[in-house]
């Protein structure tokens, strides 16, 4: 999802969101099994002045997403 954005899509429900090119960044490190910290600080690094809240910014985009049935926390192994 370089260059822009995207969509996430729920098969199973049809619910999307689109993504813009800052969302698509975080997406894309939670591919990469980033945790919120490692998100904010990455996102923090690209930006030229990041907003001091950031960190609760992304937090509640990714519970919109949870809202939406698009994400699911991952639950630890047993």
């Amino acid at each position: 999802m370089e260059n822009g954005g995207g969509v996430v899509l729920n098969l199973d429900s049809a619910q999307y969101y689109s993504l813009n090119e800052t969302a698509a960044q975080i997406w894309t490190l939670l591919e990469d099994g980033a945790s919120l910290k490692d998100i904010a600080a990455g996102l923090a690094a690209t930006l030229d002045d990041p907003p001091p809240d950031l960190e609760v910014q992304i937090s509640e985009f990714l519970e919109a997403l949870r809202q939406r049935d698009l994400l699911a926390s991952a639950e630890p192994s047993p």
